[in-house]
């Protein structure tokens, strides 16, 4: 990996979020707690959280971020 580079990975898996908590960083995870949803949904909920997952990448001690739709449209949200 190049210096100055981050690696995130993206999973519904608890498997990485216990991961991160034993090994930490890298790579980062983004863990979605979303449960059953469409690509569409995913998307979307990556979408409109794109300047916490930049701020997220940028912080060094952040090792994990968990994301679900009731932080963004609960009232819309399918998941």
């Amino acid at each position: 990996m190049r210096q100055g580079m981050v690696f995130l990975l993206v999973s519904k898996d608890t498997d990485f979020y216990e991961r991160s908590l034993v090994f930490g960083a890298p790579p980062k995870i983004i863990w979605l707690r979303t449960g059953n949803c469409t690509v569409h949904d995913t998307i979307t909920l990556l979408r409109s959280q794109y300047i916490v997952i930049r701020h997220f990448a940028k912080d060094a001690t952040a090792t994990f971020l968990p994301l679900s739709y009731s932080r963004v449209t609960p009232i819309e949200s399918k998941c």
